[in-house]
């Protein structure tokens, strides 16, 4: 199965299907966010997404999963920015950004010296994190920025 086909079906999932797709029992994620108490899960009845708290300004998505990728919705009430930052070596990245709120559009695979950064469309941003190859678990560290 290709990128974009994986791409389009994590996005079908997230925004079309997210009550009639099921995660088997070990495909499990979870978001962290360093404001908010606890941690979002996903379970076996949801989708591959999240949708990102408001005061979250600081997370983190850790998923298992067979397909390897998750979806991500962040919204704020004026243009924001997210980055996504990974302490891998160069030329062993993890997972790649994917901008879906602007055509599933490759944004980039954060390293440890480069961090990968996508500027919302008003005050919604749509976001597919696609691992590179089979990992045991992938970490995916995230900052929020309002726009001045």
């Amino acid at each position: 199965m290709d990128c974009r086909t994986i791409l389009s079906l994590g996005v079908l999932a997230m925004f079309l299907l997210p009550g009639s797709l099921s995660v088997a029992i070990w495909d499990r994620a979870s978001l962290v966010c360093s404001t908010i108490p606890g941690k979002q899960v996903l379970d076996e009845e949801s989708g591959r997404y999240f949708l990102v708290p408001q005061t979250c300004e600081v997370g983190e998505v850790a998923w298992r999963m067979t397909k390897s990728y998750v979806a991500l919705r962040f919204w704020r009430p004026k243009p924001f920015r997210v980055c996504f930052s990974s302490n891998t070596p160069v030329n062993y990245e993890k997972y790649s950004v994917f901008n879906a709120s602007f055509g599933n559009m490759f944004v980039g695979s954060p390293n440890m010296y480069k961090k990968v950064c996508v500027n919302s469309i008003g005050n919604r941003l749509d976001i597919v994190l696609l691992s590179k190859k089979s990992f045991y678990v992938m970490r995916a560290k995230f900052t929020v920025h309002c726009n001045s």
